[in-house]
């Protein structure tokens, strides 16, 4: 519900009931779950386990990684549809080789991280992410320059919602 009253956002000002209440409602259904676990015999997740640096850091990390990876397939698959004319399954095999260097390098990165620690592969992840991302923006900013505009728009602004207006 937070997410959605964000999304909504461009359209109401921040202060507008259509966009405090849900984040109010989503903030209350939080503290009602966090409270409720609290209590439980049997939590989901011990709570106590949020005081542990490395499990807070971790999930911060696969968050930014697994947010940065959604938001470049869904740029990449509206790239290749939309700027290079191919049909939704000519978009989507050409997504297939993105898992395969991820299928050889988990098992060993788990291997190697059990012996020197996550932290440097965490680290090192979400450095080739960037670098990655980087790269496939300079490749598509001269072919399809509009979204590339758009996208540098939506990290200025921090603002989703205002890169899907329509461009004449």
């Amino acid at each position: 519900r937070a997410a959605g009253a964000w999304c909504r956002r461009p359209s109401n000002p921040i202060g507008s009931a259509a966009v405090l209440a849900p984040v109010a409602g989503g903030l209350v259904l939080v503290a009602g779950f966090l409270l409720w676990e609290g209590a439980t015999r049997h939590p989901m997740l011990p709570l106590p386990i949020f005081r542990n640096a490395r499990f807070n850091v971790a999930n911060a990390v696969s968050f930014r990684i697994y947010g940065s990876l959604s938001g470049s397939v869904f740029l990449m698959s509206q790239y290749f549809q939309i700027a290079q004319h191919h049909d939704p399954i000519g978009a989507a095999l050409r997504f297939v080789p993105w898992p395969l260097p991820t299928i050889v390098v988990a098992p060993l990165a788990g291997s190697l991280a059990a012996k020197y620690g996550n932290q440097r592969f965490m680290a090192a992840g979400m450095a080739i992410q960037a670098v990655a991302l980087a790269r496939e923006r300079r490749q598509v900013l001269p072919r399809f320059g509009q979204v590339a505009r758009d996208q540098d728009e939506v990290l200025d602004r921090g603002d989703a919602g205002r890169s899907f207006r329509n461009h004449d």
